[in-house]
């Protein structure tokens, strides 16, 4: 069977960074995505938090994008020094299957 090219990109990030990931996502024409926020969790090195306030800080996002695996490749080591900059991880997972998504390529 032939391995698919198309990844789905997860992404956590302070909620404060919101327009700064926007931006690279749009100097790299990531056209689609999704973000939603994150009001209960618990990680390696902030511990459990709970999100209950009006301000964004503290708060988070998860953003996911469904990608053509070489247009991630080319916006990799920017992402990275993004987060290594701002805080936040990601991840990649092979997608399957999907229906009515349409992956963003740069081609």
């Amino acid at each position: 069977m032939k391995r698919n090219k198309i990844i789905k990109l997860e992404i956590i990030l302070p909620a404060v960074y919101t327009q700064k990931l926007i931006y690279l996502f749009e100097t790299f024409q990531v056209t689609g995505y999704s973000a939603v926020e994150i009001v209960l969790g618990r990680g390696e090195k902030h511990g459990a938090f709970e999100s209950d306030g009006l301000l964004s800080t503290g708060k988070s996002l998860l953003f996911f994008s469904v990608l053509d695996k070489n247009h991630f490749l080319q916006l990799r080591k920017e992402l990275k020094d993004f987060l290594h900059e701002y805080g936040g991880a990601y991840v990649l997972t092979d997608v399957l299957e999907a229906t009515n998504l349409k992956p963003t390529k740069n081609e």
